[in-house]
């Protein structure tokens, strides 16, 4: 039997408050990187933003707000593309 055909990943972009040094942004990605179905994510503080690649159906909007929040830092907004 043959497995079906892997999905290509997906992106969210997720806006964050309270970042104001590298270590922040640092912390940000071990957040979100420990989530199951999270394959990158590139956070950039001058943008205050996570570009997330993540596999299809393993990632709401939840699970990356509550990775951002219990790092310590605030969502400001979550768009999937």
């Amino acid at each position: 039997m043959n497995a079906p055909p892997a999905q290509d990943p997906l992106v969210a972009t997720v806006t964050i408050g309270g970042m104001h040094c590298p270590a922040c942004s640092a912390r940000v990605t071990k957040a979100l990187t420990s989530l199951p179905g999270v394959l990158q994510a590139e956070v950039s503080l001058e943008q205050r933003q996570a570009t997330v690649t993540y596999e299809p159906g393993r990632i709401t909007s939840e699970l990356l707000q509550q990775a951002v929040v219990e790092a310590g830092y605030t969502v400001e907004g979550i768009e999937f593309s």
